[in-house]
């Protein structure tokens, strides 16, 4: 078996904003593919949404009605080969 270690996947920081709905909360999609393309570039790789900075509590669904106080949420992005 041949395990292959690169860091060459492209990613880069962005923010999403969204006005509040009333009750201090905001709904985003984070399945939005704009939103995704500035992440990635458009190169097909995939997004892991965690709570954490350290990666290791997933966020959880649904990632296309993400609704949440002020906050931030951190995000992986893994090779899509």
């Amino acid at each position: 078996m041949t395990l292959e270690i690169t860091n060459d996947i492209f990613a880069s920081s962005t923010s999403l904003a969204a006005c509040d709905d009333g009750t201090g909360m905001a709904t985003f999609d984070l399945t939005d593919l704009n939103f995704q393309n500035n992440i990635t570039g458009g190169n097909g790789n995939s997004i892991l949404w965690f709570v954490d900075a350290a990666a290791t509590i997933p966020l959880s669904p649904p990632f296309d009605a993400f609704e949440t106080a002020p906050t931030s949420i951190y995000a992986t992005v893994a090779s899509g080969n």
